[in-house]
């Protein structure tokens, strides 16, 4: 429904008819079938055990931030570099399992395990997500790196609390992005 039909309905206090209504929540149950329809087909291509060590490496690097905060804020700075560095660490390890899991996808010669941004919706989407969290997971490995040798002169410890919440949000979006590319089948 257009807005100017949706305002003028309202300014005139009238309601879409019961047939209008009921035929427009059939076509959004038909769209959101027809999206669960293409995950479903898509999703059994993606690598659910490299999607979970993914995660699972993750979580751990938050848990090395949190120890870098700690640490921090008890201005033990040699400990509090070498929990970032392991964070770090672990942006590494996630980047390259994600190379692992684009290049089985995208350089194989078995056209059924060929999936490309081109391939269709799913893959656009899949692509598109992975990749702008990779590029934050890249921002947050390069400013921890910048921040880490700050530290050890012990110039704004406060910056690992900021950078450590930057961390934590981008997990959030794995957590949501792992279940929702990976195990929706």
């Amino acid at each position: 429904v257009p807005y100017k039909l949706v305002r003028h309905m309202a300014e005139n206090n009238k309601t879409l008819p019961d047939s209008d209504i009921k035929r427009r929540i059939a076509d959004l149950s038909n769209e959101i079938s027809a999206v669960a329809e293409l995950a479903g087909r898509n999703a059994v291509f993606t690598k659910v055990p490299a999607g979970a060590f993914n995660t699972f490496v993750l979580l751990t690097s938050s848990l090395f931030i949190v120890l870098a905060h700690d640490a921090a804020e008890k201005k033990d700075f040699d400990r509090a570099f070498k929990f970032i560095w392991y964070t770090i660490g672990g942006g590494l390890v996630f980047l390259l399992v994600k190379y692992y899991e684009y290049s089985s996808k995208l350089f194989t010669d078995d056209p059924e395990l060929l999936k490309t941004p081109l391939t269709n919706t799913y893959w656009s989407f899949y692509y598109t997500a992975t990749g702008l969290h990779a590029l934050h997971v890249i921002g947050g490995m390069v400013i921890m790196a910048l921040i880490s040798f700050d530290l050890r002169k012990g110039f704004n410890p406060h910056r690992v609390e900021l950078i450590g919440l930057y961390w934590h949000f981008v997990d959030i979006v794995w957590i949501f992005l792992f279940p929702l590319l990976y195990i929706a089948k």
